[in-house]
C-alpha cells in the first residue's frame, strides 16, 4: 500500500531522497522498484569493508559508471553503518550539475548525527527525509481477523 502510494511520487521526482524506518519494512524494495543505475548494499559485509576502507570508493564506482547525458540514480542501501559517507554524498550534490540523484536508506537513525542529516536533507537538491515505519501499514482489526479465521458467514 505504501509503496503504491510512494513509488509514483518517488518516480517524478529529481531530488535525492533518504528514506529512514525499521528494518523489514519495505525501504529497500520501494527504492528498488526505481530501478536505480548503481546499488550499493552497504549490509553486504565485504562491500561495507570496501567502503570503510577507502574514503574514495564512492567516487571510483560513480567514475566507472558508462559515460550519458542522462542523471545517474544511485542507491546507497543500509547507509547507517557509514554516516561519514553521507559527507560525500553531499560534496558530490554540491557540484555544478551534479549527474546523480541519490536514493539513501537506513534502518536507523541513531548513528546519524543531527548535523549529518540536517545539513544534507536541507539540502536543495535532496527531497525531505521520509519514515516508513510499521505504524504506516493498515492494521486489522479484531473482527475482521476473526471472520477471516472462521470463514464466509452465511
Amino acid at each position: 500500500m505504501i509503496a503504491r502510494r510512494l513509488t509514483p511520487a518517488l518516480q517524478r521526482s529529481a531530488k535525492s531522497l533518504l528514506l529512514l524506518g525499521p528494518r523489514q519494512t519495505g525501504k529497500s524494495t520501494l527504492v528498488a522498484q526505481l530501478e536505480p543505475d548503481l546499488t550499493i548494499n552497504l549490509f553486504h559485509e565485504p562491500t561495507y569493508l570496501e567502503f570503510a576502507r577507502n574514503p574514495h570508493e564512492l567516487e571510483e564506482r560513480l567514475a566507472a559508471l558508462p559515460a550519458g547525458a542522462q542523471r545517474r540514480s544511485i542507491f546507497i542501501d543500509e547507509v547507517q553503518r557509514l554516516p561519514s559517507l553521507l559527507n560525500t554524498v553531499q560534496v558530490l550534490l554540491d557540484r555544478p550539475r551534479c549527474p546523480y540523484r541519490f536514493l539513501l536508506t537506513g534502518s536507523s537513525a541513531e548513528p546519524f548525527t543531527k548535523s549529518h542529516t540536517r545539513r544534507l536533507v536541507q539540502h536543495p537538491k535532496f527531497r525531505a527525509s521520509h519514515r516508513i515505519g510499521r505504524s504506516t501499514e493498515p492494521r486489522s482489526t479484531s473482527s475482521s481477523r476473526q471472520s477471516a479465521r472462521s470463514g464466509p458467514s452465511s
